[in-house]
């Protein structure tokens, strides 16, 4: 009964709590506005001591309506704000049946509270956009996140207003970017993003380098300002490229913008550069890089070829012209073709045309081969080899006419006019040649022949037949080679009584009266199965070359004679299917012969055996095609890879028998390939630099008197000069040379060499240039007698030492500097040997020191002597005494300090040489121990000197 009660209090109590509630929104709707707060707060109250069981959310939603209400004096809208949020917490949380009945009977729910959420909200952003500051709509919607989304959308935009105009007074890049990061979502983004865009390009555009540009790209890569920033920086950096104009500073502007708008511009400048620094003038090396690298694209290639195609169609270099013809593109290589095609046909030969088109068959040439074939088919049916008669008059001008200017059809003519060269009848033979010059205009040979067959005969030019050596009945004597003084004749003769079989080897003697001994044989380099001929003998008459049937061989000479110990020469020399003619310079460096090599000029090859067949008739001839070639000596004494001696001297046929003079400059060789009379004939031609062999003259034709229509070959030219040596129809004979002909005039060297004891000494002899140390050849003295010749070029100031294990390198020099006439010295050469200058103390002196007059400093011609002196003190380890002498002219005491300054200047150098000080002494006697009577400049010379001696 009494709980029942309790519970009936309890519930009257509540409901009238409830209804009290209700009451509150009632009074604060009547504007009973202090009414209503202080019920709410006496609500408040008794929630805070736990009076009220049940919270009503009406209370604190009427608290948040008065704090929110401008009219009352605690208008308050962040208390406001605070009460609605409550209220709103605890309508969510209501769980009375009652209350909840309550509340929805008198429409109390959640859009009531966002209403007055809208109203405080709506209040408190009037109050933010009063101040209107970022900052103070910052705070709004910060207190204010949960409030009404309409106006927190208003409060945004509106904050957003006032940002970016902060940011567009402040109008920075800066300001803008903060903006944009810190309101990406701003109405405004666009115009900002716009505005710092354009403040960073005129930034970039201030600075203007390619950096400041690309540093804004990579920044700003949407900015609308980036095809104008690439743009500048492709003109920014043709600039700066333009300035360093290389090749590679335009590739890398290309590699680094391919889409620059100065792309072609760059490309056509590349091409430039590419051209300028990679293509030397006259370096044909670079113009061959130049194509092999660049050749794809740039346009240059072709004025690249075309050089290169000029270049190698004087060489003759058939295997570079079609490299040119094969990476030329396609209208250059056919006009290069066409060129080609005259130059590799030129001989008119049906073999070389069936070459020809086995290569190049191109459609274009169809009508030049057709016409090519009708020719040489006429040009077959003749055949040159057999010679020609008037009954073959008409044939022979057809195909000269049809034919001209080519090689075949100026053979065909030389081969009409043969007879009356032959009975000197020039006159006649050069109306006939003249008869075809418009057919052959500017054809050399033509040229040359006419010019030959126009000047006035040479009726001093005798040819005399050596008759001591062409004593046999029915022998057949050529290839003639003189030795280099002048008293050895070696030739080639077959059918001599005295022949083992084959061809062998003889030599003739000059005796006393000039005559020539009786031939011998040398059985020791002749076979009974063989081929042997003579090719050389060098100029000091210690080593022989000779051929041996198709090879090139080599002998010494003993002291009984040529020794049998023979050898092949190296690969470098016998190289192809037949060498020969081989002649030694008058120095001993280098090696001149004729080879049928895969090298030559000559395309159209016959082998040394192939006399028959499709090429028996070739150029009219059985001859070897040849070419002539050098090979170098290198400093262990080996022969070099050959070299061949260019277009200049070596054709497209035979070239062979080349003799160089021991001027180092005179080349005298046989050519069917330079015009002239017929088959081979003797040409010269001068050596334009020391130091290059295939730089040479345009040869001369030594001329009608002298040439034949026989092939001339196998000239020997003497030391002297004036003589020519050969051999014409079989037989040994030579003639004097015109002095236009002869070769330049030369110093010869020679003597005996023995030492003290008077015994022949068998040594090497190293001559060399004084002004630059170089070692120009070494020669060696006989074995036999001692003697040693020697040859040399005039225009130098010449040394030479001895080589010989066990004596001192006893030297000299040979001046011929300002010689301009022949100069013959003898001067023997007495050896010391090491162990006399030891035992006896015996001075030597040192010939190649050089001082100017009156003076002690060493000129630098001294060097060489000196380097050697020094590694012989090395050596042997003793003590020297290094003394100076004058001669009489001058006052005593002057000439014994300047002999004490000379010696002290060759002790001075020998100390850089790493001789220790106290190794040497040096002393000046001046003029009181002479060698000579100074009576005579030659003794006085004498007298001059510095001498070396050991001392114990």
């Amino acid at each position: 009964m009494i709980f029942r009660y309790f519970f009936i209090v309890l519930l009257t109590i509540c409901s009238h709590s409830i209804h009290s509630q209700q009451k509150l929104i009632e009074l604060y709707q009547e504007n009973e506005f202090e009414k209503a707060d202080k019920k709410v707060n006496k609500e408040l109250e008794s929630l805070a001591k736990g009076k009220e069981e049940i919270e009503d959310p009406r209370v604190k939603y009427v608290k948040a309506l008065l704090f929110n209400e401008k009219t009352y004096n605690i208008y308050n809208t962040d208390s406001a704000y605070k009460y609605i949020l409550i209220s709103e917490k605890v309508l969510s949380q209501v769980v009375d049946v009652k209350l909840k009945e309550d509340l929805q009977k008198n429409q109390f729910d959640r859009n009531k509270i966002s209403k007055a959420m809208f109203d405080i909200s709506e209040n408190a952003y009037q109050a933010a956009f009063q101040k209107d500051t970022e900052e103070e709509y910052i705070r709004f919607l910060q207190n204010y996140s949960k409030g009404s989304q309409e106006v927190l959308n208003k409060a945004i935009i509106s904050r957003n207003k006032v940002a970016f105009k902060k940011a567009s007074e402040e109008n920075s890049i800066g300001s803008y970017q903060n903006f944009i990061t810190k309101y990406p979502q701003a109405n405004e983004i666009p115009s900002a993003i716009e505005n710092r865009d354009k403040l960073a390009f005129d930034l970039a555009k201030n600075e203007n380098s390619i950096k400041s540009y690309k540093d804004f790209i990579s920044s700003y890569p949407n900015a609308k300002q980036i095809n104008e920033a690439w743009s500048t920086i492709y003109d920014l950096d043709f600039i700066v490229t333009k300035e360093l104009n290389t090749a590679s500073a335009y590739y890398k502007h290309i590699s680094n913008y391919p889409k620059s708008s100065h792309y072609s511009e760059v490309k056509q400048l590349s091409y430039e550069c590419e051209f300028n620094e990679n293509v030397v003038i006259g370096n044909i090396d670079s113009y061959r890089k130049f194509v092999d690298r660049f050749g794809k694209e740039n346009p240059k290639k072709s004025i690249v070829l075309d050089s290169l195609f000029n270049f190698y169609e004087k060489q003759l270099s058939f295997s570079n012209l079609e490299y040119c013809i094969n990476n030329a593109s396609s209208e250059q290589r056919n006009l290069l073709l066409k060129r080609y095609h005259y130059i590799y046909t030129v001989d008119g030969e049906l073999s070389t045309l069936d070459k020809f088109y086995g290569k190049y068959n191109d459609n274009f040439l169809k009508e030049i081969k057709q016409k090519d074939y009708e020719i040489a088919g006429l040009g077959k049916q003749i055949k040159l080899s057999s010679g020609y008669s008037e009954v073959l008059f008409d044939q022979y001008d057809k195909y000269i006419k049809l034919a001209a200017p080519n090689d075949r059809a100026f053979v065909a003519l030389q081969k009409m006019i043969k007879s009356d060269i032959d009975s000197k009848n020039f006159s006649n033979a050069l109306k006939t040649a003249n008869s075809y010059a418009s057919f052959f205009s500017s054809y050399k040979n033509f040229i040359v022949l006419t010019e030959m067959l126009s000047k006035p005969s040479d009726n001093s030019i005798i040819i005399k037949e050596i008759d001591e050596i062409n004593n046999s009945i029915n022998g057949q004597h050529y290839s003639p080679k003189l030795s280099a003084d002048e008293k050895t004749i070696y030739f080639c003769a077959k059918d001599r009584e005295e022949n083992l079989g084959g061809e062998d080897i003889f030599s003739s003697y000059r005796l006393q009266n000039k005559l020539w001994s009786s031939p011998s044989i040398i059985t020791e380099l002749s076979t009974s199965n063989g081929h042997e001929a003579p090719e050389h003998v060098s100029a000091d008459n210690t080593t022989f070359y000779f051929f041996r049937n198709g090879t090139l061989n080599q002998g010494e000479f003993t002291a009984n004679g040529i020794g049998s110990n023979t050898k092949e020469l190296s690969k470098s020399i016998n190289q192809g299917s037949w060498q020969a003619d081989i002649c030694v310079s008058g120095d001993g460096s280098a090696m001149l012969f004729s080879s049928i090599f895969v090298d030559n000029f000559n395309y159209n090859q016959k082998s040394s055996n192939q006399m028959i067949g499709n090429l028996s008739d070739y150029h009219g001839t059985s001859g070897h095609q040849s070419d002539i070639y050098v090979s170098l000596k290198d400093s262990y004494g080996n022969w070099g890879k050959a070299i061949n001696l260019g277009s200049v001297i070596n054709t497209i046929h035979c070239d062979r028998s080349a003799f160089l003079h021991p001027d180092m400059k005179t080349l005298y060789f046989s050519s069917d390939g330079h015009g002239g009379l017929g088959s081979l004939d003797v040409f010269v031609s001068k050596r334009l630099a020391d130091s290059c062999w295939n730089c040479w003259s345009e040869p001369v034709n030594l001329g009608k008197e002298i040439n034949s229509t026989s092939s001339d070959w196998g000239y020997n030219i003497s030391t002297s000069g004036d003589k020519a040596y050969f051999s014409r129809d079989s037989k040994i004979a030579n003639l004097t040379l015109p002095k236009h002909l002869r070769p330049n005039f030369v110093a010869t060297v020679s003597g005996t060499v023995t030492d003290d004891n008077g015994e022949i000494v068998a040594c090497s002899i190293v001559w060399e240039d004084l002004e630059t140390g170089k070692v120009i050849g070494t020669s060696k003295s006989n074995p036999k007698d001692g003697t040693y010749y020697m040859v040399l070029p005039l225009g130098k100031n010449y040394g030479y030492y001895i080589e010989k294990e066990g004596y001192f390198p006893i030297s000299n020099n040979v001046d011929v500097k300002s010689a301009n006439k022949a100069i013959s010295i003898t001067e023997d050469i007495l050896l010391v040997s090491l162990k006399q200058m030891v035992e006896k103390s015996t001075p030597v002196r040192l010939n190649n020191l050089f001082f100017n007059s009156g003076k002690s400093d060493l000129l630098p011609s001294s060097i060489p002597e000196l380097k050697r002196v020094a590694e012989i003190i090395k050596k042997e380890k003793m003590k020297v005494e290094i003394s100076g002498h004058t001669d009489d002219i001058g006052e005593t005491k002057m000439n014994e300090e300047l002999s004490k300054a000379r010696a002290n200047s060759v002790k001075t150098f020998l100390l850089s040489q790493g001789i220790t000080e106290d190794s040497m002494i040096s002393i000046g006697y001046g003029e009181s121990k002479p060698i000579m009577p100074n009576t005579t400049d030659a003794g006085r010379s004498k007298n001059r000197r510095v001498e070396l001696r050991f001392i114990k």
